[in-house]
């Protein structure tokens, strides 16, 4: 398991996508901090990987409430601001 420090920017905000499980401004700051294939729901962050065999593997991770209050706050066109936080995967 790894710990991630997401590190959410103005420019993730400026960025992201509402409604889009890859496209949110969580989602593009958890892959930028290594988060591979990482998507975003309303209350999880998780990541899938692939084995040589081509086997896939989702790791799901309950988001802090900072988070969650985010994604809703987003989701609804209202304003929101940078943040940070950490998950481990």
């Amino acid at each position: 398991m790894q710990t991630y420090r997401i590190c959410v920017t103005q420019e993730d905000i400026d960025q992201g996508a509402r409604q889009s499980c890859v496209a949110c401004p969580i989602a593009l700051a958890a892959r930028r901090a290594g988060v591979a294939n990482a998507e975003v729901g309303c209350r999880d962050l998780w990541q899938t990987t692939w084995d040589e065999d081509g086997e896939d593997e989702t790791t799901f991770v309950r988001m802090p409430q900072v988070a969650r209050d985010f994604v809703r706050a987003f989701d609804r066109n209202e304003k929101t601001s940078p943040f940070e936080f950490e998950v481990t995967l």
